[in-house]
């Protein structure tokens, strides 16, 4: 009987000590992973290397437009003019239309002129003073229709001060020939009606007190015109201390009382 009991003490004994080496092992293995998640989580590790640094990529954008490249228009090359002798002082500048296989002649020899009309008007010779500055500006190029505008300021020995004017060149590539004001607007009622409107949208109170009935009737008298993206542009010719020139901007809804029957109006009323 007492070899029973020993040998059961015994097999209590193997039991309990197999237990607890097996919770000990367990609570060895969750400490060494919790610490190793700990380490990660902050940056380290336990064998001292630097703290990770994140990185991230550029994302790429996608292109506007993956369609089919448009065949380029013409280029537009600026040529500029200097003349400084004979107290003769000359600058001008203006735009010549270039492409391979394209003959631009006509246009680009009504461009020059226009711009040196008066530098050619008072010449070289002599040695009577003259101050002539000409700037040029495009304001719708199309491969259809160019629009370009020049302005010049002139001060000569008969000039008590400068003199500023405009001149445009509205031309219609497409059939050849230069467009004169007459060409695409009706000097009519509408027309008035419409550069009236336009200053009083335009400008303060003050200066359009300026701009009287009479001005701009007489500013209608002798006008030009450009043509922009949505837009027309009117000079008016106005007395020097109104600027020599006024320019009236008036949307191309608010043309159709005056203007012409020119072909030359598809290009921008659609």
């Amino acid at each position: 009987m007492k070899k029973i009991f020993a040998v059961c003490l015994t097999l209590v004994m193997l039991f309990t000590f197999a237990s607890c080496n097996k919770t000990n092992g367990t609570n060895t293995s969750s400490q060494n992973s919790a610490s190793s998640q700990s380490q990660e989580q902050s940056g380290s590790s336990s064998s001292g290397t630097s703290p990770a640094q994140s990185s991230s990529r550029p994302v790429s954008n996608m292109p506007l437009y993956s369609g089919p490249e448009k065949e380029k228009s013409y280029t537009v090359k600026t040529v500029d003019y200097k003349y400084n002798e004979n107290n003769k002082n000359y600058r001008a500048s203006y735009p010549q239309l270039e492409k391979d296989g394209k003959d631009y002649s006509k246009v680009n020899e009504l461009l020059k002129s226009t711009a040196l009309q008066t530098i050619n008007s008072i010449g070289t010779s002599g040695s009577a003073e003259a101050k002539v500055k000409v700037s040029q500006h495009v304001y719708y190029r199309g491969d259809d229709f160019i629009s370009v505008s020049f302005s010049e300021s002139k001060k000569s020995s008969s000039d008590k001060s400068s003199v500023s004017s405009m001149r445009m060149v509205n031309y219609d590539i497409k059939n050849g020939k230069a467009l004169s004001a007459a060409d695409m607007v009706q000097n009519n009622d509408a027309l008035y009606k419409a550069v009236e409107s336009a200053v009083q949208t335009s400008m303060s109170k003050k200066n359009a007190a300026k701009f009287t009935s009479s001005v701009i009737k007489a500013g209608l008298k002798s006008f030009s015109v450009y043509f922009k993206d949505g837009s027309m542009g009117i000079s008016l010719t106005v007395p020097e201390d109104l600027g020599g020139h006024k320019e009236i901007k008036i949307d191309y809804e608010d043309t159709s009382g005056f203007r012409t029957s020119n072909a030359a109006w598809k290009y921008f009323i659609k």
